[in-house]
């Protein structure tokens, strides 16, 4: 069964997102290995989408945070439930449900590194293939790599990622 913590709170509220409710749920569920799924519903008008962040301990004993969701208290109590630094925060899509989540999550580790996918535009910035490219209102250490040759993030040894990135014509606008 899920861990979840209502009374550490549910409330995330940042001013540049759109409005949306603000108390969410926190569900923790152990993958076994080290792993731990953090799901929230993700809420706008008539839609709604269950978002997922996943969690993985490292050999070094800290956390790998990939995709983070909305840092409400009860997230943030389920993750210090396992009694482990975070030392790298992921965020490994483009897309607007991570994108808004990562800037806030990113503050309540500040030790942690901050590598992000390639192409990100919109509303909260832009990033090319190269960290100093990042227009994103948060710190970024690496850009995740196209292919071996590009420099590779701390965890390579232990979490084999793949990087597909699809480049969109200039007339494409945001998906």
């Amino acid at each position: 069964p899920p861990t979840t913590r209502a009374e550490a709170g549910r409330v995330f509220a940042e001013a540049i997102l759109p409005p949306v409710p603000f108390a969410r749920a926190t569900y923790r569920y152990d993958l076994g290995r080290g792993a731990y799924a953090f799901e929230q519903l993700l809420r706008f008008q008539n839609v709604s989408a269950t978002i997922r962040m996943t969690v993985q301990r490292l050999s070094s004993g800290g956390l790998w945070v990939n995709a983070p969701v909305a840092p409400t208290g009860e997230c943030l109590s389920l993750l210090a439930d396992l009694n482990a630094p975070v030392e790298h925060l992921v965020l490994p899509v483009t897309a607007l449900e991570h994108k808004a989540f990562f800037g806030p999550f990113a503050r309540k580790f500040p030790k942690a590194t901050a590598w992000v996918a390639p192409g990100q535009y919109g509303p909260f910035g832009s990033l090319g293939f190269a960290k100093e490219s990042s227009t994103l209102p948060f710190r970024v250490d690496g850009v995740l790599p196209r292919s071996k040759k590009d420099p590779q993030p701390p965890w390579a040894s232990e979490i084999d990622t793949r990087t597909f990135y699809v480049d969109l014509p200039g007339n494409a606008g945001p998906v």
